[in-house]
């Protein structure tokens, strides 16, 4: 696997697209989440959100400390929801 990669799952964004307003319900700003790496590219990570089905989160590299690594494919963030981005239906989550 490179270091950068998308999510593997080619239906996971009609199923977060489906799942949405679930979504945003469950887990709403301020709320502790943990998920599992999914995804890895130079602006940040995705996150499956292990509390919703089809929720995926994005863990901006600029909400990171400085110098902290990217965590890699299968590796556990835990996190709180800041910003729920509607027009492509992911979670901002903030690194704990």
């Amino acid at each position: 696997m490179s270091e950068y990669f998308w999510p593997e799952d080619q239906e996971l964004g009609e199923r977060t697209r489906h799942a949405w307003a679930a979504t945003v319900e469950t887990l709403p700003v301020s709320t502790r989440v943990t998920g599992t790496v999914i995804g890895r590219q130079p602006f940040g990570v995705f996150i499956h959100i292990d509390q919703v089905p089809d929720a995926v989160g994005l863990v901006r590299i600029t909400a990171m400390p400085p110098d902290a690594p990217l965590p890699f494919w299968g590796e556990t963030v835990v996190g709180e929801v800041v910003w729920h981005v509607d027009d492509n239906y992911q979670v901002i989550v903030q690194p704990l």
